[in-house]
């Protein structure tokens, strides 16, 4: 909190660096933009993850959830997941598990950790998968379990985060909420660093929905974690409305 920008950096400038050059390397920029391969969620699959959302979900994540405006289960959504249309992106190794408390930041410099969930993957799921332990959090439960009205203020950052306007295109400076300036600029930030101009839009709402709804499957610490939670599944379950059912892609 306060500090993630150079953190930030220094995860992709260097530990992060040689993944991402790999995938440069073994797909040719032709192939690129002319054969994109699968959906996000279906090239995490090819590369040896065994599932992209548990059979169920905790029923305490999913009675929040539907609280806080989730109309659909668990079931539901991991189906339109399925249908996913194929979108293009680099695949290359992922970490598989990429979320705050598998880095270790020293001073400005960012250390991985924790690495039994390596394989060959979107290289955007490593990023979404970060994004949302950011915004979902230890920083963020902090703030929001002191008050209602706190939640319902970092709801509304969350709500324009994950707005279409600005997952597919460049977020504006400023959050409208100086309390969370901090989780702007760190989002801002890495979304920069971290995604193609090619991979902004349904590219990356795929690896967001995946990675929102895959945090919302596991139990909550306590009643703030559990309302994260709760809220991650709300966000997911509206940015797969966006990308599921759409059919094949267009050549």
């Amino acid at each position: 909190k306060g500090g993630g920008v150079g953190a930030i950096h220094s995860l992709y400038a260097q530990s992060l660096h040689g993944w991402t050059a790999q995938a440069y390397e073994v797909q040719d920029y032709l192939d690129y933009w002319t054969h994109p391969r699968a959906s996000v969620a279906r090239s995490y699959l090819e590369g040896g993850h065994e599932t992209v959302l548990p059979a169920r979900f905790p029923h305490r994540n999913q009675k929040v959830a539907a609280a806080l405006g989730a109309t659909r289960d668990a079931g539901a959504l991991a189906a339109d997941i399925s249908t996913m249309r194929a979108a293009r992106h680099r695949r290359g190794p992922i970490h598989g598990d990429l979320h705050v408390e598998n880095i270790r930041v020293i001073g400005s410099e960012a250390i991985l950790i924790d690495f039994p969930g390596v394989a060959v993957g979107p290289l955007v799921f490593d990023s979404a998968s970060l994004e949302v332990s950011v915004v979902f959090g230890p920083a963020v439960r902090a703030e929001v379990g002191r008050s209602t009205a706190d939640r319902k203020r970092w709801r509304a950052v969350v709500d324009a985060l994950y707005a279409q306007q600005n997952v597919e295109g460049a977020m504006p400076p400023q959050c409208s909420d100086t309390m969370w300036q901090w989780l702007w600029i760190a989002i801002r930030h890495l979304r920069a660093l971290a995604l193609e101009e090619s991979e902004m839009g349904e590219t990356y709402t795929q690896a967001l929905a995946m990675s929102l709804l895959r945090f919302a499957s596991h139990k909550g610490q306590d009643a703030a974690d559990t309302f994260c939670r709760g809220y991650a599944y709300v966000t997911g379950e509206r940015l797969l409305a966006r990308v599921a059912g759409k059919g094949p892609s267009a050549p």
